[in-house]
């Protein structure tokens, strides 16, 4: 399968294949495909050929067309981008179009990557913006999906964005291909399979990763909120009732200790705290028995009355810990006082009604004044949930607030934190101390596990001068005993603006209170030493992460990147990696953030899709895969 710009003729593409040598062996069949009669948003055309051999048995198949819906540059525009002209300037004059046009022929000059649009910004509500296409912008024209900032510098995204466009658009070649493909195949199926004596056709076996999507549908990292816990992952094989309820009054025993211990810490820490203000001290105590009540009310598993950071315990950030987060204001909200959303059914009605009611339940809203409130809307969540997310943005309170832009871990980050199968550790590989006969023993299998915040937003508290500006209409009841009362949010709330960021931020701060000191010899997660591995180096191994921690015993040491709430631990063996969950999961709760009990996963070698991706060590190297939903989405270039 061949192609070549438009632009060329029949004569040039057979001279720039040497076809006279060709000519005996193979025939050509050649056809011209606008990009956008296949779904395309720019004007571009290439001329699509299928080189067929004249061996016996062999038919050209019909090449494939197609009459989609055209895009338009609008479909691919990015309009949370500002700045820009109010009239274009004069470099723009050559390349601007209106963002209802078609696009430019971008493979016509592939190395400018200069286009000028006149589109809309959520910047500029009046009036369109003048502005150059961003590269995302760019090369989603040319149906291609560039790697973000995160991933790649802008000089390398532009020399990839390069790349592409020296060849045909995406939907084009998939076009093309797809359809020629399907009429191989069935000629395959009907005319060769099943005749052994057919040398020109070999049975390969499809690798596994094809089969990896399937599998890991049930391993979805997305859990309903009232999922039940799965007490198997902490019994025994085949345990007897006996050693169950053996088990279940330890656990009774040990977490009855647990509320005691803690009342008796935070009394001595309010003896010794670092407040004298008669004022202050009221505070403390007013937090720590919120603290305690909250603790008492829960069970082993849940935080029943909601949860409540152990300030006491957050070492420098005690404060921030004890009295919540203040937002960034630009200005002062306005005042709103609207309705909520409607739902789109009464059954999301009664799903939205049950989630605020747990809210209440929870104590998280409390009765206050109130400046504006804030309305909601349920997104779905998983298969058979839905999350509650407050529309800040409708009540204008998110244009009055800023938030820092801040880093997250991508799939890379679990990459460099899983290895292949060594039967050394880590310093001996490098060192070059390989056992030439290693028995099964010495080979460690690297294991990963899931580990989830529960409430994630929900665990910090928001600050009491904050709460005025974010209130909530709660209805209860039906019919004409329907009953609305205005309250107010005591918490980070899922919409507001820098409420990612915060509940991160103090997440981060967990995370290094969790880690602990890298250099105590009992701590599943510290370190002593960093090995390099970089390109040129001496021994300099491409299969190896470029930074590998290493720990006393010169194994490497666990990593647990969290998205948001969504933590992931890898070790190289299964049992460092069921030590490091172990660490952290108690230690989340020992700082007063919910370890969810119910999304846990054990460690394995081919864990459930985290940020969408799955990465299995079942075999001798990591294998990479993607949810078939996912995969599905880019192939379509959606």
């Amino acid at each position: 399968m061949l192609a070549f710009p438009a632009t060329f003729t029949r004569s040039q593409v057979l001279g720039g294949l040497s076809f006279k040598h060709l000519k005996n062996q193979y025939s050509i069949k050649l056809s011209t495909i606008a990009h956008n009669r296949v779904g395309g948003a720019t004007s571009s055309t290439w001329r699509f050929g299928i080189l067929v051999r004249h061996d016996e048995g062999w038919i050209s198949p019909p090449l494939p067309r197609s009459n989609l819906p055209d895009s338009r540059i609008i479909n691919m525009i990015d309009d949370k981008i500002g700045g820009g002209f109010r009239s274009p300037p004069s470099r723009a004059w050559l390349t601007l179009r209106n963002s209802d046009d078609l696009g430019w022929d971008l493979g016509a000059r592939p190395d400018k990557t200069e286009y000028w649009v006149r589109c809309p910004s959520v910047f500029s509500p009046k009036a369109p913006i003048i502005r150059p296409m961003a590269l995302h912008e760019l090369s989603a024209l040319w149906d291609f999906l560039l790697p973000g900032n995160d991933e790649l510098p802008a000089v390398l995204r532009s020399k990839l964005l390069i790349s592409f466009l020296h060849g045909p658009p995406g939907k084009m070649l998939r076009n093309f291909s797809r359809g020629t493909l399907r009429y191989l195949w069935s000629f395959f199926e009907d005319h060769v399979k099943g005749d052994k004596s057919d040398t020109r056709f070999i049975d390969y076996k499809l690798i596994e990763v094809e089969d990896m999507g399937i599998k890991a549908i049930h391993l979805k990292a997305t859990k309903a909120d009232d999922a039940p816990v799965d007490f198997e992952m902490w019994a025994w094989p085949n345990e007897s009732e006996l050693e169950t309820l053996s088990r279940n009054l330890l656990r009774l025993a040990c977490f009855s200790f647990w509320k005691l211990n803690l009342l008796r810490e935070a009394l001595r820490w309010l003896k010794t705290s670092p407040d004298s203000l008669p004022s202050e001290r009221l505070i403390n105590q007013l937090a720590i028995i919120d603290c305690i009540t909250r603790s008492s009310n829960s069970t082993f598993w849940d935080w029943d009355d909601g949860s409540r950071l152990f300030f006491w315990r957050w070492e420098q950030w005690w404060k921030s810990a004890r009295d919540g987060e203040i937002l960034f204001h630009e200005c002062d909200p306005p005042r709103w006082m609207g309705r909520n959303l409607p739902a789109p059914s009464p059954h999301y009605e009664t799903l939205l009604r049950k989630k605020e009611g747990k809210l209440v339940h929870r104590r998280y809203l409390e009765f206050g004044f109130v400046d504006s409130i804030v309305p909601r809307f349920g997104v779905p969540k998983g298969d058979d949930d839905i999350r509650l997310v407050w529309d800040a943005t409708r009540c204008g309170a998110n244009e009055t607030l800023w938030a820092p832009s801040f880093w997250m871990p991508v799939f890379r980050t679990i990459q460099d934190l899983i290895i292949k199968r060594l039967p050394c550790s880590v310093t001996d590989y490098f060192l070059g101390n390989i056992p030439v006969s290693p028995s099964n023993s010495d080979w460690r299998i690297p294991h990963q596990s899931d580990m989830d915040v529960g409430e994630m937003f929900l665990n910090y508290l928001l600050h009491h001068s904050e709460r005025h500006f974010f209130g909530a209409r709660i209805v209860t009841g039906e019919g004409d005993g329907e009953v609305c009362q205005i309250m107010r949010f005591s918490r980070l709330l899922f919409g507001g603006r820098p409420c990612p960021y915060l509940a991160v931020q103090g997440h981060a701060r967990a995370i290094e209170l969790i880690t602990g000191n890298i250099a105590d010899a009992s701590n599943p997660l510290g370190w002593t030493q960093v090995i390099t591995n970089w390109p040129f180096d001496f021994g300099y191994d491409p299969s190896m992460p470029r930074v590998i921690r290493v720990r006393r015993d010169g194994e490497m040491a666990p990593g647990y990147p969290a998205f948001v709430d969504d933590g992931r631990i890898s070790g190289v063996s299964k049992e460092i990696c069921d030590s490091a969950t172990h660490r952290f999961c108690t230690k989340v709760n020992y700082l007063g953030e919910q370890n969810a009990s119910r999304k846990r996963r054990p460690a394995s070698t081919t864990p459930g899709a985290w940020t969408g991706k799955m990465l299995w060590t079942h075999e001798s190297h990591p294998i990479k895969g993607i949810l078939p939903e996912k995969w599905s989405k880019q192939r379509d270039a959606r």
